[in-house]
């Protein structure tokens, strides 16, 4: 943890002291009611808005009301014979930016991105750094922000579009007048 100019830095701080306060808060909430599984030193004399990753085990996805990103890690257990309906509750929670699938099994790799409802899903991967104009970005459903930067209609985003009618008849013009016609 640290500055993340720095090469050998793998978390940096938080984007800012409302994201810090969102984190503390919902960590607050999983001390209480959740398992912690690991919590990271945040090293002293770092900065203030470095926040400490953790990991939790949760009962069950209702325990997430919100959106959470790293560096708060959240673990659920479930029977691998209902992972579609895990993919299911997961999309339910209306959520969509990223979702990682570490697996060797075929039909996992199949049965979850079938299902799945989130703008960039990576299997076996790094699940950061999508490449602009290659992979979209900006997620689906409460998580989305509309056409993603890179993506096919992305300039559509900054478009208006207009338009205008005028009923020449209506202002007394002749309408037959304007039929082209070559008789």
């Amino acid at each position: 943890m640290g500055d993340p100019a720095c090469l050998d830095v793998n978390v940096g701080p938080v984007i800012d002291a409302e994201a810090l306060a969102m984190l503390e808060a919902h960590t607050a909430k999983m001390d209480r009611e959740a398992k912690l599984l690991c919590k990271a030193v945040v090293p002293p004399g770092l900065g203030p808005l470095l926040f400490a990753t953790r990991a939790y085990e949760i009962p069950s996805l209702e325990a997430i009301d919100r959106e959470v990103f790293w560096p708060v890690l959240h673990v659920v257990r479930y029977n691998s014979a209902d992972l579609a309906r895990m993919v299911d509750a997961v999309n339910a929670k209306g959520y969509g930016l990223t979702m990682g699938i570490p697996s060797r099994i075929e039909e996992t790799i199949e049965l979850v991105p079938s299902r799945a409802c989130a703008s960039n899903l990576y299997v076996n991967r790094n699940m950061i750094g999508a490449t602009v104009g290659v992979q979209p970005f900006g997620g689906d459903g409460v998580s989305g922000t509309g056409p993603r930067a890179g993506a096919p209609h992305y300039i559509f985003r900054f478009a208006t579009e207009r338009t205008v009618s005028v009923n020449t008849a209506g202002a007394g013009g002749n309408a037959s007048l304007m039929i082209d016609s070559e008789d």
